[in-house]
């Protein structure tokens, strides 16, 4: 493993476990610079856009753990919280089931 394999990694861990912190109170993680710099003080790490632009682009699993970023901050992606893509409620998914019963059946009337 090169160095900065090991290293990507080690920040994928870190940044892993914010994400699971945020995920087990169903809360979302947005970060600015200094905040997360903050988190990551004692693992010797220090982000900046520039830094995370680069890993960004280079780490499927960084790519995977973030929402969004940019010259402020970074958003992650947490499994759960109010704002995940793809996370319905289960009466939105009920709802859609609903709607797409309602639909077929309005074709069949339609149609006969």
């Amino acid at each position: 493993m090169r160095l900065y394999e090991f290293a990507n990694s080690a920040i994928a861990a870190t940044l892993k476990t914010i994400v699971g912190r945020h995920q087990s109170r169903s809360a979302s993680a947005k970060y600015n610079w200094a905040g997360l710099n903050e988190l990551l003080k004692d693992d010797g790490i220090e982000m900046n856009y520039q830094v995370y632009d680069a890993l960004y682009k280079t780490s499927p699993v960084i790519q995977e753990l973030t929402k969004d970023y940019g010259p402020n901050g970074v958003e992650f992606e947490v499994p759960g919280a109010p704002d995940a893509k793809n996370d319905k409620t289960d009466s939105e998914k009920s709802q859609d089931s609903v709607n797409k019963v309602a639909a077929s059946a309005a074709m069949k009337n339609i149609s006969s």
